[in-house]
């Protein structure tokens, strides 16, 4: 048997390189509490953390401007379901 631990991508979206969101998929969808077309070409600021590291942001644009996928954790918002408050991917309660 094999120790290899086994990663599976739950949250997928894919950005342009306008930052505008042009995928979202449905587990996605439904974590951020938002329906595609409220998302679809918006800016990926409707969804990012507002605490969400520059240094972090800076590595994914200069890895999506040279071509490059970028899978990696990150700090967003959801909708306003929780009334004012909201948890992030890294489970931190923020207030939006």
């Amino acid at each position: 048997m094999s120790n290899t631990a086994e990663t599976t991508l739950r949250f997928i979206a894919n950005v342009n390189a306008n930052w505008e969101i042009d995928f979202v998929n449905e587990d996605y969808l439904n974590w951020l509490g938002y329906h595609e077309n409220e998302l679809l070409g918006n800016q990926t600021d409707i969804i990012r953390a507002p605490n969400s590291p520059t240094s972090l942001m800076e590595m994914i644009r200069f890895r999506s401007s040279i071509g490059k996928t970028v899978s990696t954790p990150l700090k967003e918002k959801r909708r306003n379901l929780l009334g004012g408050y909201a948890r992030t991917a890294q489970n931190d309660w923020r207030q939006i």
